[in-house]
């Protein structure tokens, strides 16, 4: 069946040392799209010069690359091996240039070190240059560094759960989804994607497609809690707990009053807390070390109106470390 919805153009930015790396962050990318871009109406494009630029003259290569794909990208996922890459003649290399040229416009910047052994044929002034690059990047950027393709892999995975949404609600406060929306009217794009009022009728918002997109917010001790938002009013009564496995390990049965509100500009909304102890028995099931990602599920019980709808959000748990008043506390974020 035919659909339409919202493209998010990704940047997949490197110098020439890392093409297996980006060929990772690739895979990444489509996996986010067969988990998610039929539930939520997204779906990433992975942009790469090497496969969306064209042949063109009358100015500097990186100047021409700007204007075919950097300028149209809504963010950027840059990585670094142990090279900087070739100087543009305004940048160190075409990939500091492409990051920095987004930064300014605002767009989200992705950046990920790879922290392998150096190969002993590398250039040494390469990757003194890159060095001092990564620590220029100190003062305004939160950047990630791996050593492995599958650490790449997972952090970009978990990484996209978050920043997906975000650049979605930056597009929607700009306009532009609002934009897109009347030109496609019907468009499965998100939530806020509809071009009817508000003050629907009862009759149409009951024979409206119940859609739900989630996110997990906020981390413990002020968290996380589960955000719901969907196209009409929806009650959860019971969240549980599933392990890798999909076996229910805990549960949380819920007041009826749990009901969402209708927030402008969102469509329904309800946060509902998630018991960071129930966590923590997900992980004590296969305890594991440093801080490996943990797959669960979550399973809600929805009541739409007097009908009943059971959703399952896959998840994963990523153990860290934070202080809590003066105290080194390991505790689960919910990523998903």
């Amino acid at each position: 069946m035919a659909r339409a919805g919202i493209v998010l153009s990704v940047l997949i930015s490197s110098p020439s040392d890392v093409a297996p790396l980006c060929a990772t962050i690739i895979s990444a990318i489509r996996d986010w799209n067969s988990s998610h871009s039929r539930d939520v109406g997204i779906m990433l494009e992975a942009v790469q010069w090497q496969t969306h630029a064209y042949p063109e003259s009358g100015d500097r290569p990186q100047a021409l690359i700007n204007k075919q794909i950097v300028d149209e990208s809504d963010m950027v996922i840059a990585v670094f091996g142990h090279r900087i890459g070739t100087a543009t003649g305004a940048a160190q290399s075409g990939t500091t240039e492409e990051i920095e040229r987004l930064r300014a416009k605002g767009k989200h910047v992705a950046v990920y070190f790879s922290d392998a052994p150096i190969p002993r044929d590398h250039n040494p002034e390469q990757l003194r240059l890159l060095n001092e690059y990564r620590k220029s990047l100190t003062s305004n950027t939160l950047y990630w560094s791996f050593e492995t393709p599958e650490d790449l892999y997972r952090h970009v995975s978990q990484h996209l759960a978050k920043s997906v949404p975000r650049v979605y609600q930056e597009l929607l406060a700009s306009g532009t989804i609002h934009l897109l929306a009347t030109q496609l009217p019907g468009a499965v794009g998100g939530l806020e994607l509809t071009t009817q009022p508000v003050e629907a009728t009862n009759q149409s918002s009951r024979s409206e497609p119940f859609k739900m997109q989630h996110v997990f917010v906020g981390q413990f001790p002020d968290g996380p809690k589960l955000r719901l938002t969907a196209t009409r009013q929806f009650t959860v009564t019971q969240m549980d707990y599933l392990d890798e496995n999909g076996a229910r390990v805990a549960s949380d049965n819920l007041s009826k009053s749990n009901v969402s509100r209708m927030v402008s500009g969102k469509g329904q909304m309800l946060e509902v807390p998630v018991d960071h102890a129930k966590l923590i028995q997900i992980h004590n099931l296969k305890p594991r070390t440093g801080t490996s990602s943990i797959p669960m599920q979550f399973r809600l019980q929805l009541e739409l109106g007097g009908s009943k709808e059971t959703r399952t959000i896959p998840a994963l748990l990523n153990p860290g470390f934070k202080n809590i008043n003066n105290t080194t506390t390991y505790f689960m974020d919910v990523i998903g």
